[in-house]
């Protein structure tokens, strides 16, 4: 199965807007913290598609599966990831 990049869904909900690193930092200032740490754990978190993706096969939810390798050719294209931010009070 291919991913489609015109696919649309709501399997895991509605979609928003990404937000960026930058944006969280903005955002930080604006209650006084300053960004710490700014860790991109996506190749970490790509084993889970192929979990998924099995586990829906095996429930039959075609859906789920259609969705996880939409999302997961995605992440390895690079349209979205996954970070972990961490902020510190200023002062």
């Amino acid at each position: 199965m291919e991913a489609n990049p015109t696919a649309q869904g709501s399997f895991f909900g509605s979609i928003t807007p990404a937000i960026s690193s930058a944006s969280y930092a903005r955002l930080g200032r604006t209650k006084h913290l300053t960004l710490a740490a700014d860790e991109d754990i996506s190749a970490e978190t790509m084993p889970t598609y192929g979990w998924l993706e099995r586990l829906y096969r095996k429930e039959g939810m075609a859906e789920g599966v259609k969705t996880v390798v939409f999302l997961e050719e995605m992440a390895r294209r690079g349209f979205f990831q996954y970070r972990i931010l961490s902020f510190e009070a200023k002062g």
